[in-house]
């Protein structure tokens, strides 16, 4: 009888332990996360919210900038230009400028890596055909501009 007495004891102390250790060990409750509003890049964006936002990435300094440009600053401006919705008459123009910073991450990575002649020309080639993809952006917007300016003078 003292035998059963105490397998129900140790019994009973194992169940109690395994309770005990079920509740302790229960993964917190998640806390609640706000929904995010939204934001030009969540949403298509306006023409000028586009041309503003893109401007660092498209303008003469960018082009000056593409052949100091680290690996990572072209990963990030790369994550930035993929996430932006621009306006619909822009998307292929928009898509040449996500070009330009592919080229240009690719050449910035073989020249990183310190190469030999030939693979540090093709380094310096991919950098100059993205920045040749960022002058393309540039005319492609200048005409779009200059398509959507009224014809003719205020005075007509």
């Amino acid at each position: 009888m003292a035998v059963r007495r105490g397998a129900w004891g140790i019994l009973g102390a194992c169940t109690a332990l395994i309770a005990w250790s079920a509740v302790a060990c229960a993964p917190p409750m998640p806390t609640p996360v706000p929904t995010p509003t939204p934001t030009p890049l969540a949403a298509e964006m306006g023409l000028s919210e586009y041309l503003e936002a893109v401007e660092p990435y498209a303008s003469v300094v960018a082009v000056v900038r593409a052949r100091e440009l680290s690996v990572v600053e072209a990963d990030l401006i790369l994550f930035k230009l993929e996430r932006m919705h621009p306006p619909q008459d822009l998307a292929g123009s928009h898509e040449d400028l996500i070009t330009a910073y592919r080229y240009i991450r690719e050449g910035r990575k073989i020249l990183a890596q310190q190469p030999i002649r030939e693979e540090r020309a093709e380094g310096e080639f991919q950098v100059d055909w993205g920045i040749r993809y960022i002058f393309i952006f540039q005319e492609e917007i200048a005409a779009y501009m200059e398509s959507r300016a009224p014809e003719g003078g205020a005075g007509e």
